[in-house]
């Protein structure tokens, strides 16, 4: 008995996308696609896939994120070669060589994670039956080169934070800012919180948080009263209705979830406002740098600042410890002559 087949596209998908391997030869799918728009589509289809890939929670929504960003930088790149290279002709090579110069201008972490993108694209291709090899395979990511273990960006000076926390923002702002400094949030943590996942525990206020390398939010973050005074204020304005936590003001945006480019614009306006910004030396991340190198400095134990941090290992967080050590017990201080 023939069954008529259901040729709806599933929700969020293009028309024609994601064509079964088994459907056309890989032969036949390597002449498919020809000149400048092949790599269009090849993207319009891996970026498809992706979003399968997060329906069915096997990455996140950031993660397809900078899969996309990896893969069309690769692209772009070579876009500026003299003659045009589909993307599927890259060889190792081309990998390595856009890998050394990317590494001039940019950080080791940031071509890391672009590296994972293109990585993840090729696999893909092999998969569907657009390659037959990945050449990312055997390219490695970029290592950070340090003397030592340390941190690039400082954490804020108490007197510091503590003008941070008193700046006139926003309400939304000042909640963001507070739970940064108070509970040492990463910004992507920030960014994926959602209004459900606030509770209490006992008379502790919580927030149910997604860590890193997490695909759910599965561990939880107690916001003491002086957070909780800032993010109830911004709760009195967005309401209590389910979705991100942090949304956008703009009607514009349909007050959906705010982007990580705009948490670390939050946070650099208003460092900039009480004069703790520099470039160079500060960013986003210096606000839950700046908690947890508090918390030690009042006498918190190191195991206690590895809950704080939702670090995996203690050796990540005795970074923090060895860094005010260093500096504040220093073995050149107890040298005497006299």
């Amino acid at each position: 008995m023939h069954t008529k087949r259901n040729s709806k596209p599933a929700k969020g998908l293009r028309q024609g996308a994601l064509v079964s391997s088994a459907l056309v030869p890989v032969q036949n799918r390597a002449m498919a696609l020809q000149g400048a728009a092949a790599d269009d589509e090849l993207l319009a289809q891996y970026a498809d896939w992706l979003e399968l890939q997060v329906r069915a929670r096997d990455i996140t929504e950031d993660t397809a994120r900078n899969y996309r960003a990896g893969i069309r930088r690769f692209v772009a790149w070579r876009a500026t070669w003299p003659t045009f290279a589909p993307v599927l002709a890259a060889s190792s090579v081309d990998l390595q060589t856009w890998k050394s110069e990317a590494l001039e201008t940019c950080r080791p972490g940031s071509v890391s994670l672009w590296l994972a993108g293109v990585r993840s694209f090729f696999g893909w291709a092999v998969a569907a039956g657009w390659a037959t090899v990945n050449p990312a395979d055997g390219v490695r990511g970029a290592k950070r080169v340090r003397a030592n273990q340390a941190h690039t960006r400082d954490a804020l000076p108490e007197d510091m934070a503590r003008a941070l926390l008193q700046a006139p923002t926003h309400p939304r702002d000042g909640a963001i800012i507070a739970l940064m400094l108070f509970c040492a949030m990463r910004g992507v943590e920030v960014r994926r919180a959602d209004y459900e996942h606030l509770g209490t525990r006992g008379n502790s206020h919580i927030l149910k948080y997604q860590g890193k390398g997490h695909q759910e939010a599965d561990e939880i973050k107690v916001i003491p009263y002086a957070a909780w005074h800032r993010l109830s204020e911004w709760l009195e304005i967005r309401g209590r209705a389910p979705g991100p936590l942090f949304c956008s003001l703009s009607n514009n945006n349909g007050r959906g979830r705010l982007s990580m480019a705009s948490i670390r614009a939050i946070v650099t306006a208003a460092m900039r406002s009480v004069g703790a910004y520099d470039k160079d030396i500060h960013s986003t991340h210096s606000l839950r740098h700046t908690a947890v190198t508090q918390f030690l400095r009042q006498g918190g134990s190191l195991r206690q600042a590895q809950t704080l941090a939702g670090h995996v290992s203690p050796n990540t967080t005795a970074i923090y410890a060895h860094e005010i050590n260093r500096v504040e017990d220093a073995p050149e201080d107890k040298i005497s002559y006299g």
